[in-house]
């Protein structure tokens, strides 16, 4: 079941962005602790008014921190999500010169040949260059920057958590593990739906395959009766 987390296969293509991919994760775990801050400035403010009855001036130095605090977690929020579209495009790029480059080692005989025992379908070689390598964005953009974040944000939490309320800090402690389980729960059934968006995926690029050998076979009645 944790093995459904990520591909290990993947992971080595994002070897050359590995720089990129650790800021991601860096200002991710910052935005995380900026959001634990935010919510500790609000609490002592809300509470100053309705337990204590402050005022606006001895609010004012809170208020101001908070609002600092925001914006240096929306930039770092920024800053991530920027890194991340690096790390995607990164990877595309490669993959695609990669994959190029298999084909032309493999020369035209194999790109042109419709079904044979080792050839491709030139459907199937179209999806996999455009839609394919397209569909990788969100994994390396997304699922794999929070899927590093859902582990390293609990344990921050935890550190604020235990100092104020060790009760709370152990509830929170003993829950944490389920989140493993429950991600890979949601990869699984992520990946039933992949399959079954495969299939239709398949007979889509059979489809295309039947209809450029139907036009080649017009074309060439045509200029058969023309001749």
């Amino acid at each position: 079941m944790f093995g459904s987390l990520f591909d290990s296969r993947l992971l080595r293509s994002a070897r050359h962005e590995r720089l990129a991919l650790a800021l991601t994760i860096g200002l991710g775990l910052s935005g995380g602790i900026l959001t634990v801050l935010q919510a500790r400035y609000l609490s002592q403010a809300v509470a100053q008014v309705f337990l204590s009855g402050a005022t606006l001036p001895a609010l004012r130095p809170g208020l101001i921190a908070l609002l600092l605090v925001a914006i240096v977690r929306a930039g770092a929020m920024w800053g991530g999500e920027s890194a991340a579209a690096r790390v995607a495009a990164g990877v595309k790029s490669q993959l695609r010169v990669r994959l190029f480059a298999h084909l032309q080692a493999l020369g035209p005989a194999y790109t042109h040949s419709a079904a044979s025992a080792e050839g491709e379908r030139s459907g199937e070689l179209t999806n996999t260059v455009v839609e394919g390598i397209e569909a990788l964005d969100a994994y390396f953009s997304q699922y794999l920057p929070q899927l590093a974040l859902a582990a390293l944000v609990p344990l921050t939490v935890l550190v604020f958590v235990f100092p104020l309320d060790a009760i709370s800090g152990l509830v929170l402690l003993l829950t944490a593990p389920l989140i493993p389980v429950f991600m890979a729960l949601i990869g699984t059934l992520a990946e039933g739906r992949w399959k079954r968006k495969n299939m239709m995926t398949r007979l889509t690029m059979t489809i295309s395959t039947i209809s450029s050998s139907l036009r080649l076979s017009i074309d060439f009645w045509i200029n058969s009766d023309r001749s």
